[in-house]
Order: structure tokens, then sequence, then C-alpha cells
């Protein structure tokens, strides 16, 4: 069974991602703080990860992203950057959330399949985001 810290083990490990500088923010000191930041040659990123065990499985972003985590996102998006919400989905899936409307809806099986990736395409979607690419 998967969970959220292997799900992120195995995203960071992706080729796409070996040039890429990354720094996990999670403890007991970082409550509110999005999971993991990472740096590009052209931006950076915050990002807060989330996880489901399977593709049937409901994601209530609204009851999963804390008062004070949304409250760091949304600060962060007001001071011009783009943090993400990634989902991941079982072991080999997620789907990424990269406005604060996504952040505060109830995501349907139904709903999310249309945002599906990889694992590695999360990777690539990643690099080129951070490098300036897409």
């Amino acid at each position: 069974m998967a969970t959220e810290a292997s799900w992120v083990r195995k995203l960071n490990k992706q080729s796409p991602l070996k040039n890429i500088y990354s720094f996990g923010s999670t403890g007991t000191y970082t409550s509110g703080v999005p999971d993991r930041y990472y740096e590009g040659t052209k931006k950076m990123l915050w990002v807060e990860f989330k996880h489901i065990q399977k593709e049937t499985h409901m994601f209530n972003a609204q009851k999963s992203i804390t008062p004070l985590q949304r409250h760091w996102l949304i600060r962060n998006w007001k001071a011009g950057h783009a943090p993400h919400v990634i989902v991941g989905v079982g072991t080999k899936w997620g789907f990424i959330l990269d406005r604060p409307i996504d952040w505060e809806t109830y995501w349907t099986p139904e709903h999310y399949q249309q945002k599906i990736l990889s694992v590695f395409e999360i990777a690539q979607y990643l690099e080129k985001f951070l490098n300036g690419t897409r």
C-alpha cells in the first residue's frame, strides 16, 4: 500500500528531476508549510502533496488541505508565485492542482480522471515548469 511519503520519494527519483534542487519541509516545526520546495533555472515552486489509495476514491481538497496550508499557498499565490497541490493516486498516478479554485474542490474520480498523469509525466511537468520550458 502506497503512502504519501513513498509516492513523493518515487516522484523525486524520476530522471526529469535529477537536476532540480528540492528540499522537504515536513516536521514538527513546519506546520502549514507546503511539503516540498523545488527550484529550477527559471522558477521556484512550493508543493503540498496529498495522497489517495485508489483511483476510485474521492479527493476532498477542502478537507484535506488544512486552513494553515491553504493560507500559506494562497499567500504564495498572491505574491506572484504558482504553488501547486499534487495528489498521488495509488502508486503510479497523480494529478496536479495549480489554481486556488482547485484547492476548494471536491474531486470525484470522474472529475480528476481528466487530469491524471503518470508519476514520470508529473516529474516532466515539474522539470519543464521550473526550467521555464512549459
